[in-house]
């Protein structure tokens, strides 16, 4: 009894990690962490720095004014918020899961070299109830971090749908010539057409003075119109960005793919961890599977996964 306290007390005392292959782990997660974020802040960049640009059109364009831009970068910013709360956390358990290992072997390792069997036995009903714990705890928290990852993917798709279909409002803006401003210098023509036909009493004067119309007509416009040119060719550029960030963002749902397989298979291999651990207490049993191979493995894999 007192032997397994000790063995405990050992467990939590033990010195903490830092080893190379420790500090290398840390290193190669942040580096993870980061590039997911900057991926994710990439595009959202991108779709606010649009939204802005499209603003200071919007009193001068049809059909585009109704695009939903807010909606569409909160999409961005809430998914990209999950994965790096994922990331983070999924790191964080992994980082865990792998330190108490390592304590573990140390305190089984301990205990074997002392040659008394009785010593080994009692290390392995320790290690027993602490990694089992842990294992099963980890398992769970990384199961809801899948479900996470779910609900990022489902927005990205919303963010790349919506990429198209307002690169295509775009589309339809510039070739319906719909603009405010067509519209303005049409209804002019009609109005200088519609007041000579009004103010003309004579019908073979209407033509020449339709004529003198169109020419004040076309000089009242003209500005109007070089405006419009550089509406077709904002149009064009909103419709270039709509594209661009609809890819990005197919981009992040390949990465939030990747995430989940990641985690999904982690979650898997610590539940078959789990298993093993509990299968037998037996002293060859332990000594050669759990202690030789199946936490050196598991050390091993969760210091690729950080």
């Amino acid at each position: 009894m007192y032997l397994a306290l000790a063995l405990l007390s050992f467990c939590i005392n033990a010195e903490s990690i830092g080893t190379t292959a420790f500090q290398n782990g840390v290193s190669v997660a942040k580096k993870l962490i980061q590039n997911v974020e900057n991926l994710g802040n990439d595009v959202l960049k991108d779709a606010k720095a649009l939204r802005k640009e499209i603003q200071d059109w919007k009193s001068k364009i049809g059909n585009l004014s109704n695009v939903k831009l807010d909606d569409y970068v909160d999409k961005l910013s809430t998914a990209n918020g999950i994965l790096s709360d994922v990331e983070t956390n999924s790191k964080s358990i992994m980082k865990s899961v792998k330190s108490q290992t390592e304590l573990q072997i140390r305190t089984l390792q301990k205990a074997l070299d002392t040659g008394v069997e009785e010593n080994f036995q009692k290390a392995i009903s320790c290690t027993q109830i602490i990694m089992v714990s842990i294992l099963k705890k980890s398992a769970e928290r990384l199961m809801e971090l899948v479900g996470m990852i779910q609900k990022a993917r489902e927005l990205y798709l919303q963010v790349s749908d919506l990429s198209a279909t307002y690169a295509q409002e775009c589309q339809n803006e510039i070739g319906s010539n719909n603009s405010r401003i067509a519209k303005k210098a049409n209804k002019l023509r009609t109005d200088a057409y519609a007041g000579c036909v009004a103010s003309v009493a004579f019908p073979p004067l209407i033509l020449p003075c339709y004529l003198s119309a169109i020419a004040a007509v076309e000089t009242t416009v003209k500005k109007w119109w070089e405006e419009h040119n550089e509406l077709i060719g904002a149009l064009n550029k909103f419709k270039s960005k709509f594209q661009s960030i609809g890819k990005k963002a197919d981009n992040m749902i390949t990465v939030a793919e990747s995430m989940y397989a990641d985690l999904t298979d982690a979650r898997t291999k610590l539940g078959d961890k789990e298993e093993n651990i509990v299968a037998s207490d037996d002293f060859d049993y332990w000594q050669q599977v759990i202690l030789d191979d199946e936490l050196p493995t598991l050390v091993k894999d969760l210091a690729n996964r950080i």
